[in-house]
């Protein structure tokens, strides 16, 4: 469908399919390459893939550690592409003090509510608070299956609507 193609899904990177790491750990090199992705993570990502809409891996890098944007910036670049199949088009990597809705737009899937807040009300867009059970203004979903259920529904109800 036309519509569903031109559908965007923004992937939050940190504590969504990297593991979030010690606070200290931020302000060193290297920190964007120690570890594997969260258990189910490429799964998920290929899921995401196979709606045919077009997915952007949307991440910041740390606000404590502003010096270490590039090379942090490149960490997760050289992840991404690594463990996630990211081409280079798809990764949109944000200085720390960028807001997320000024860069990008469609649906946002973010373990953050601040993030999930922002991206709703300065956008109108959707977004998903993944790894999240209580009831918010927003979508919220406890697991990449509960995430992955709210995103073919979007996409059902947008195919509807195209009938």
């Amino acid at each position: 469908n036309i519509m569903v193609k031109k559908l965007k899904i923004n992937i939050d990177v940190d504590g969504v399919l990297y593991p979030m790491q010690k606070f200290e750990d931020y302000r060193k090199i290297g920190v964007f390459t120690k570890d594997f992705a969260i258990n189910g993570a490429l799964s998920f990502v290929k899921a995401l893939r196979g709606t045919g809409a077009e997915i952007k891996f949307l991440t910041k890098t740390f606000s404590e550690a502003p010096h270490l944007h590039e090379i942090h910036a490149a960490e997760k670049e050289l992840w991404l592409t690594k463990y996630m199949g990211a081409k280079e088009d798809e990764i949109i990597i944000l200085n720390a003090t960028d807001k997320k809705q000024e860069s990008s737009c469609g649906i946002l899937i973010d373990d953050y509510g601040y993030n999930c807040e922002q991206w709703e009300t300065e956008t109108g867009n959707i977004s998903i608070q993944i790894f999240e059970d209580r009831v918010k203004n927003w979508l919220t979903a406890s697991s990449y299956d509960a995430c992955l259920r709210i995103v073919e529904n979007i996409i059902n109800k947008i195919e509807a609507l195209n009938k």
